[in-house]
């Protein structure tokens, strides 16, 4: 009984050592195991980075390729409804780069866009605004088809003109501005989902055929401007200086809550001469001047939109510069 009892506690006594000395090893051995990740379609789409709901269809010089903010909410067909004539417009404007198309900007004039819309006109193309039966209400008078706008005239140099021809127009600033923002209470547009920014809207330029025509600001002075248009997508951050209006700059003041106002103050763009490169483009919202009174005012509906770049007349240099080099010669 004796030599059972001591057989025991030695056995005790070795489990014991052996439980005290191979325990810490797993439990440092559990402690270095990695943890498993998750393997789910879940965490995979987590792991990847939002992508952008604009699409750029092709890099220009003065574009930035980083997507920006507005880029990342808003798709090229703003929010309007797929497929409607909303979206057809709003995917228009937002187009960089039409296929097939020359890369040579054509030269025109004031003249070219009256004769577009004339030309609109006779073959009864829509555009405007609409009655609504039983309403006091208004709608969009929109193209459903947008191939009718394309070579819808022929220069004397046989050259075809139409919604997507790449273009290069001369005139003077009469006032540029951010469009449809915070600063006038706007409610912004469709093509940029209704942001209120100015970093999320249009930058719309009127120019005017003389530096006389931009002296008088009066509605009438500007029924004699036509209209170019910086979209806000992938827009650099130079482009945003084109910009004429005292509103839409701090000048000294401090940024609100909610405002994204431009620093410093404007550059002396008033009545500069200017030379803008885009897309002809067909702006059916809108109606030409009538008797002097338009909703914005314009002589003709036709615009450079989306322009793709922008030279301003040095007169030191005597030359046309690009607007960037400008806007470092004249800030203040």
């Amino acid at each position: 009984m004796k030599n059972f009892k001591e057989r025991l506690w030695r056995g005790l006594l070795l489990l014991a050592i052996l439980t005290a000395s191979v325990l810490p090893q797993v439990g440092k051995q559990m402690q270095r195991r990695p943890r498993l990740q998750p393997t789910s379609a879940a965490a995979a789409v987590e792991s990847q980075p939002q992508q952008p709901k604009f699409r750029l269809d092709c890099t220009l010089p003065n574009l930035t390729t980083e997507p920006l903010a507005i880029d990342n909410v808003c798709g090229n067909g703003g929010n309007s409804a797929a497929g409607s004539n909303s979206a057809k417009q709003n995917n228009i404007k937002n187009r960089f780069c039409l296929p097939g198309a020359a890369t040579t900007p054509i030269e025109i004039d004031f003249n070219v866009l009256d004769q577009l819309q004339k030309a609109a006109h006779d073959k009864g193309i829509p555009f405007g605004r609409k009655p609504v039966p039983n309403s006091n209400q208004t709608v969009e008078n929109l193209p459903p088809d947008r191939s009718v706008l394309v070579d819808l005239i022929t220069d004397a140099q046989g050259r075809h003109l139409g919604e997507g021809t790449l273009v290069r127009l001369e005139g003077f600033v009469f006032k540029a501005q951010h469009s449809n923002t915070f600063v006038f209470s706007g409610t912004g547009e469709s093509v940029n989902c209704n942001t209120k920014t100015l970093a999320g809207n249009d930058i719309h330029i009127a120019l005017a055929r003389t530096k006389a025509g931009t002296t008088n600001q009066s509605e009438a002075s500007e029924c004699k401007t036509v209209t170019a248009e910086i979209t806000p997508h992938h827009r650099s951050a130079i482009y945003n200086r084109f910009d004429s209006n005292p509103v839409d700059f701090l000048n000294g003041q401090q940024q609100q809550a909610g405002q994204d106002k431009l620093n410093g103050h404007p550059l002396p763009l008033k009545g500069a001469r200017v030379r803008v490169t885009g897309q002809l483009f067909f702006d059916a919202s809108h109606s030409p001047c009538t008797n002097g009174h338009g909703g914005p005012p314009r002589r003709s509906i036709w615009e450079v939109h989306p322009v793709y770049a922008i030279e301003v007349f040095e007169a030191a240099q005597n030359k046309f510069i690009p607007f960037e080099e400008w806007a470092q010669l004249h800030a203040n």
